[in-house]
């Protein structure tokens, strides 16, 4: 599983060309990233016509795996989970992008995901290099977890 941060720029043609981000997560990797999980193909799952009203780019990622799924997915959950605490959502999509007056983000996905720079307390070179010191220490995360995942049966009194 992968956790990402990407950039989001809208285009002009949409609203005023301001830039978010977003952090989330998704089973694609960082090469189809885009083309799965924001597809702009109408005959992709996930389709959404709104993906191609940004320009988008992958600032970071780390990718996690165990042979548990419900491991991978609880340990990147858990990241994605405090990635989103260290820069949380304060604002509204469409004034933020001050969309032309056509346009709105009604039941666009993952709106709680998005986070602009400015409302963190964090540069994004900052957010960049966090993602960068996850991937340098994922191997103390794996160790303790497959510690864990060794036993049997474990119990809140083993920790």
């Amino acid at each position: 599983m992968m956790i990402y941060l990407t950039e989001w720029t809208i285009k002009p043609e949409y609203g005023n060309s301001n830039t978010a981000y977003k952090i989330g997560i998704t089973k694609y990797g960082p090469k189809r990233l885009f083309e799965e999980r924001f597809p702009e193909d109408p005959n992709k799952r996930g389709y959404d016509e709104r993906h191609a009203w940004f320009d988008k780019k992958l600032l970071a990622h780390v990718m996690y795996s165990h042979d548990s799924y419900q491991l991978a997915a609880a340990a990147t959950f858990g990241i994605e989970a405090v990635m989103q605490a260290i820069c949380p959502k304060k604002f509204q999509l469409e004034e933020h992008f001050e969309l032309n007056e056509e346009y709105n983000f009604d039941k666009f996905g993952g709106i709680t995901e998005w986070f602009k720079i400015d409302d963190s307390n964090l540069t994004i070179e900052e957010v960049i290099e966090v993602f960068e010191n996850l991937n340098n220490r994922l191997w103390v995360m794996d160790n303790n977890i497959k510690s864990i995942y060794g036993k049997n049966k474990s119990t809140m009194e083993d920790f």
